[in-house]
């Protein structure tokens, strides 16, 4: 089964801020927030993911670093929700790389 145009659109977007994990965390995360558009907390995420907090986390920074997802405070929790992607958004991606570390504040 061959890739749809929106999946080779998420791979050109995330080779670019590859840093820390393979792409598959990052394709796996970011389909979980395609499905539940209200967002995942991090334990939602490492259930389902079936991996570490600490994985997760790393994988939900560098997506943040990339501007793909934003944190929604909802009491003590924070959601991590995808943001809608658009067509000069992901070009402007695929030109720059993603320089950034971990972030403390996930």
């Amino acid at each position: 089964m061959g890739k749809t145009s929106d999946d080779q659109r998420w791979d050109e977007v995330l080779n670019p801020c590859s840093q820390f994990l393979p792409n598959n965390y990052k394709k796996r995360v970011i389909d979980l927030l395609k499905e539940n558009s209200l967002g995942l907390t991090i334990a939602d995420l490492s259930k389902k993911l079936e991996t570490t907090r600490h994985t997760v986390s790393i994988a939900l920074a560098e997506l943040k670093g990339a501007d793909l997802i934003e944190i929604r405070k909802v009491g003590v929790a924070k959601l991590h929700v995808l943001k809608p992607l658009e067509e000069e958004m992901l070009k402007q991606l695929c030109l720059t790389s993603f320089k950034g570390g971990v972030k403390d504040d996930i």
